[in-house]
């Protein structure tokens, strides 16, 4: 009966170990698993994030180049409005300040609206790179989850 029952017991023992082992083993495999999908998505996701860095310092150098630009024209523009109008004022040999600040005024205020309009039209520009960029960043690893999936 002593050697029935050390039988029955270590059959139940060997039965829980092997089950635990096999759990383990399963457990394990599926974590190993999970850490390699973890791992990929890290991957995927630092590789949206360099593509949407790389689009955003694009976006950002060209909105400064066409700032720039835009800033470079007004101020030619402005500079031969007001020799224009010096010229004109020394022409007539009239210190009329008056007349002077109304040219350059006049003269003045398409370019203003004018540099006003490029400029929002870049900052508009700018805005939809950047919302496509973030766009094509999030379509990026959405595509690389479900490749993964």
């Amino acid at each position: 009966m002593r050697t029935m029952l050390a039988i029955g017991i270590t059959t139940i023992l060997l039965t829980l170990a092997a089950g635990a082992a096999l759990a383990e083993s399963h457990g394990g495999e599926a974590a190993q698993e999970r850490r390699e999908r973890a791992a990929e998505l890290r991957e995927a996701r630092s590789a949206s994030l360099a593509s949407f860095h790389e689009n955003r310092t694009a976006a950002i150098a060209d909105f400064r180049a066409e700032h720039n630009e835009t800033k470079r024209s007004f101020l030619e523009n402005k500079t031969l409005v007001i020799d224009g109008c010096s010229a004109a004022r020394n022409e007539t040999d009239d210190d009329n300040n008056s007349e002077y600040a109304k040219c350059v005024s006049d003269g003045l205020r398409p370019l203003i609206q004018q540099a006003r309009a490029e400029h929002k039209a870049q900052r508009e520009a700018f805005h939809d790179r950047m919302l496509a960029a973030r766009s094509a960043a999030i379509a990026q690893f959405q595509a690389a989850r479900q490749a993964r999936s």
